[in-house]
């Protein structure tokens, strides 16, 4: 009785040993389930931090490229309305010192646009390299006597490839109405209105009939020049090669709020380059 007593002792303190065994075993695993869980739940906290930031910074980059857009749009309208004052006070300027130089030199061309002699252009120091002065215009005659009395004097010949249609005023790219003379054809003037190497064009579409959006006055509409670069390009070269093609040797596409310097090419074509304008021929594209 006693060895089995002691026995009954001994397996329940062995199954006490396993029980206990069990629980600290089952104890360990729910401990270490929560270690592990832990970590996982502040990862995925982690994240959706991270995500929400990037959200608000994805909202303000796109709110201050929509503002960088917006400024950039303004500031190009005032630097452009600058530039096209700055070209008309850089001509009026050079005008005013050309007119000081013509006086000891004398005007330079006639009606036609053909040079018939500059007693300070070096250009007559190369006569078989004349150069041809070809403007896309629309016409505007402030700016054809500024040109002729100041860079256009200096070309062989010189002629203004202008639209048909004739009316409003011009201030760079933007159109006055004139209310009284509004928008003719250049055949209803009469004749001797135009200088003679005013050469025009009919165009397909109009010059007058292109708008903008102001955004500085509200979204208000205002006309603006319709170049049709394209047609007008095609059809002057058409024209001067027709023409024009015996009037010079080099023929240069200007425009008309750009200072030339003919004798530049002159010296670049026959000094530099020394090409025969007889038997080669060139295209050197942009000057």
């Amino acid at each position: 009785l006693f060895l089995h007593c002691n026995l009954c002792e001994t397996t329940r303190s062995s199954t006490m040993v396993v029980l206990n065994n069990t629980v600290r075993r089952s104890t360990l695993n729910n401990n270490n389930n929560n270690s592990n869980g832990k970590p996982k739940s502040a990862a995925k906290l982690f994240f959706l931090t991270l995500v929400g930031i990037a959200a608000i910074l994805s909202g303000l980059a796109i709110h201050l490229s929509h503002q960088l857009i917006v400024q950039s749009r303004h500031d190009d309208d005032h630097s452009r309305n600058d530039g096209e004052e700055k070209v008309y006070r850089a001509i009026n300027e050079a005008v005013n010192l050309n007119n000081a130089l013509s006086a000891l030199s004398g005007p330079a061309h006639v009606q036609d646009g053909s040079n018939h002699g500059n007693n300070d252009n070096i250009g007559n120091n190369y006569p078989n390299d004349r150069v041809y002065c070809m403007i896309p215009f629309i016409w505007n005659e402030e700016m054809y006597h500024t040109i002729m009395s100041s860079w256009g004097k200096r070309c062989d010949s010189i002629h203004f490839l202008t639209d048909a249609v004739v009316g409003g005023k011009l201030k760079g790219d933007k159109i006055t109405d004139d209310p009284d003379g509004g928008y003719l054809h250049y055949t209803a003037f009469p004749p001797g209105t135009f200088p003679e190497n005013v050469v025009f064009i009919n165009m397909t579409r109009s010059w007058n009939d292109c708008f903008e959006t102001n955004k500085r006055r509200g979204g208000e509409k205002e006309k603006k020049v319709c170049r049709h670069i394209w047609e007008k390009m095609w059809r002057s070269w058409v024209y001067v090669d027709e023409h024009h093609s015996d009037r010079a040797e080099w023929f240069c596409k200007v425009d008309y709020d750009t200072f030339f310097f003919p004798d530049n090419v002159k010296y670049y074509v026959h000094d530099y380059k020394q090409w025969d304008p007889y038997n080669e021929h060139h295209y050197f594209g942009h000057v």
